[in-house]
């Protein structure tokens, strides 16, 4: 698993391939939700853009498209809505295990997906972290968030 640090070597290099190519344009888009991966990206874009570089870099993240149809989460329902505009024969929720106590009528988020007792939240379940979860997921709702979200990041990108 890659560290932060290769992983904003990596980026930094490819801004400079791409400046020497003429690109004056870079968007760093994360679909990630953990703190690091949003923060990494954006100091990267603060710290080019306040260089001498005619490249204008922007920071944008999955989780803070404004006007989204539901509210953005990890590993929930957001996310598989998401997925399943983009790539939909990728999304079959019938693998999913049958709704445990951990879901059922309890706090599908709560300590027990910190657990690291199997019998606590079998793993396959530890994974469905988001709120709401994502076992009933708005198919219907699949287009229009991409659509808002598509949207949302080209005004954010014709913004600078």
């Amino acid at each position: 698993m890659p560290e932060a640090a290769d992983i904003a070597a990596i980026l930094r290099f490819t801004l400079h391939r791409l400046e020497q190519l003429g690109v004056r344009q870079v968007v760093l888009f994360t679909g990630h939700f953990a703190d690091e991966q949003p923060a990494m990206i954006a100091g990267l874009a603060r710290d080019w853009t306040s260089g001498c570089s005619a490249m204008r870099v922007l920071a944008l993240g999955v989780n803070g498209t404004a006007g989204a149809p539901l509210p953005p989460g990890h590993a929930g329902r957001f996310e598989t809505t998401l997925r399943a505009a983009c790539h939909p024969e990728t999304v079959d929720l019938s693998l999913l295990p049958a709704a445990g106590p951990q879901e059922a009528g309890g706090d599908p988020c709560g300590p027990q997906r910190h657990d690291p007792r199997p019998t606590a939240c079998p793993q396959p379940a530890r994974r469905l972290q988001g709120r709401p979860p994502p076992r009933d997921f708005p198919a219907k709702d699949a287009p229009a968030l991409r659509r808002v979200m598509a949207r949302w990041l080209a005004d954010q990108a014709g913004a600078i």
